[in-house]
């Protein structure tokens, strides 16, 4: 009966071993101890146990779905391996050297510097004109150099033969030096008009400043028609207005004559000249601010 038993086991056990690991099921074997031929099948028949997960995956599998516990997570979420590409970093700006100090100035550098800005205010560098008159003229075409003979002596020379000439020679010279005078006059006129009207205005201002500090009597005046005219007085109004219904012999007589009729007039007429001068002087004193600014911006521009 024992024998049956143990036959049966062992076909069972033999069966099992041909199915695949993954699903088979061994079941283990309750042999006695004392019957020999159990011993030599243990090898074959040697009992071991799966998990459920071996033996039932696709359960297994079902199991940990629908039904299982999410896994905790821990409270802060990974950061990404991925740093941010750094910057180009700008080069460092190169520091500027520390300005000096400047030394303060004396009193005689103080005047030497204005006069120097005056000077060039002033655009002394005008077009140098031809002869203008019949001595000049003269001189020019009759003066040479490298002779050997001294400049004065020359001239000494020169001024004793003009004192000869004929009269047809000094007309001659005398309508040469008017068109010189003409010539000079249109050259002065485009190279002023070569100047913004700002810069002449400064450059009156600058020859007038001059004329005082170096004592001079009369400075020269460029004369440009862009430049505001100066404001005329009631006075002056009333001779423009009148001076055409003034009959007189003479220029002298009428201003007399015009001068008596001016104080002749009331108060209230005269008011009516004195409004136009207020009026004129008015639009002067503007017209004046403007180029006074518009200069001093030039000037700035050019480093002054």
């Amino acid at each position: 009966m024992l024998s049956l038993l143990n036959k049966g086991v062992a076909a069972r056990a033999l069966s099992a071993a041909a199915v695949p690991t993954a699903s088979r099921i061994v079941v283990p074997v309750f042999a006695a101890a004392a019957v020999p031929r159990v011993r030599r099948l243990a090898p074959i028949a040697r009992s071991f146990t799966a998990s459920a997960r071996v033996r039932f995956p696709t359960t297994a599998a079902s199991k940990g779905g629908a039904g299982a516990k999410p896994k905790k997570t821990t409270g802060t979420a990974k950061k990404s391996t991925k740093k941010p590409a750094a910057k180009k970093k700008k080069p460092a700006a190169k520091k500027k050297p520390a300005a000096k100090k400047k030394k303060a100035l004396t009193p005689e550098q103080k005047e030497k510097k204005q006069l120097a800005q005056l000077r060039k205010m002033a655009l002394p560098k005008a077009p140098k004109g031809k002869p203008a008159n019949a001595w000049t003229v003269f001189l020019s075409e009759n003066v040479t150099s490298g002779s050997g003979v001294a400049l004065t002596d020359k001239v000494k020379d020169v001024a004793a033969r003009f004192k000869s000439l004929p009269e047809h020679e000094k007309t001659r010279l005398t309508e040469r030096a008017q068109e010189n005078a003409e010539a000079n006059k249109q050259a002065l006129q485009e190279w002023i008009k070569s100047y913004p009207v700002e810069a002449v205005y400064m450059a009156n201002l600058a020859r007038r400043r001059l004329a005082r500090k170096l004592e001079k009597k009369r400075p020269t005046i460029l004369r440009d028609d862009r430049l505001p005219k100066p404001a005329p007085s009631a006075y002056s109004l009333f001779i423009k207005s009148r001076h055409e219904q003034v009959a007189a012999a003479s220029p002298t007589d009428a201003f007399r004559q015009l001068a008596q009729q001016w104080k002749a007039l009331s108060e209230s007429e005269r008011q009516q000249f004195k409004d136009a001068a207020s009026a004129d002087l008015q639009r002067t004193r503007e017209a004046t601010e403007d180029l006074r600014a518009k200069g001093k911006a030039y000037w700035t521009a050019k480093g002054l």
